[in-house]
């Protein structure tokens, strides 16, 4: 008995992971460094494009294999 893959829920997870984890990172940085941390939160903030396509890999690939496959 074949046991259905879970990788498209992994994808959504991981990457509303990669969310939470960089905010609070920016959240740290922010706090230790104040101003000075501003290079390095506009770096941060230039990236969140990659989560992002990730999450909506998962989510068209849930909703193709899960909802829209014939059983």
């Amino acid at each position: 008995m074949a046991r259905k893959s879970n990788f498209e829920l992994m994808l959504i997870l991981n990457s509303l992971g990669a969310y939470v984890g960089i905010f609070l990172l920016m959240y740290v940085f922010a706090k230790v460094f104040g101003e000075s941390a501003m290079p390095a939160i506009e770096m941060m903030l230039k990236w969140m494009w990659v989560p992002g396509m990730t999450f909506l890999l998962g989510v068209c690939l849930f909703v193709w294999r899960r909802i829209l496959s014939p059983r």
